[in-house]
């Protein structure tokens, strides 16, 4: 049986295959309890989740999941030779009926979960147009300011 497992692990090394060292629900798990303060100084240290569905409200839908930030090219010869950024990214339905998109970095494919998270990017997509953001303390108040929270 290791003799089957060391050809395989060859294979797979000799054919230059991108083996993800990380998961979507370790990643979706690891990001929702990423203190906020580590993201944007100026806030306090709750978890991320707790943070953001205290802004968002009780009422509003979010949707966590794994992603390459973006920054996939499409072709695979270019793509298998590099370590693709991994965020957390997460898309929020709000009751009022604004968007939120935010993408956060917590490392790469192939080398996992590691560094420090930091905000990829914050999009608000509403009535009055797209709107982009890069501090979470700037997404917290154009929320407030906009929007009653109904608990």
């Amino acid at each position: 049986m290791k003799f089957i497992s060391l050809l395989f692990s060859a294979w797979v090394f000799s054919h230059n295959i991108i083996v993800a060292q990380i998961t979507e629900d370790a990643a979706i798990k690891y990001a929702q309890k990423i203190s906020v303060a580590k993201l944007d100084s100026t806030l306090t240290g709750k978890p991320l989740a707790d943070w953001l569905r205290g802004i968002v409200g009780k009422n509003a839908t979010i949707h966590w999941e794994l992603n390459d930030c973006g920054e996939q090219t499409g072709n695979p010869e270019v793509d298998e030779k590099r370590d693709i950024p991994a965020c957390v990214g997460l898309d929020v339905d709000l009751m009022d009926g604004r968007k939120v998109s935010m993408a956060i970095l917590i490392g790469t494919y192939k080398k996992g979960i590691f560094g420090s998270p930091e905000i990829y990017d914050i999009f608000i997509d509403s009535n009055d147009g797209y709107h982009s953001i890069k501090r979470l303390s700037e997404f917290e108040k154009i929320l407030r300011h906009k929007m009653k929270i109904k608990e």
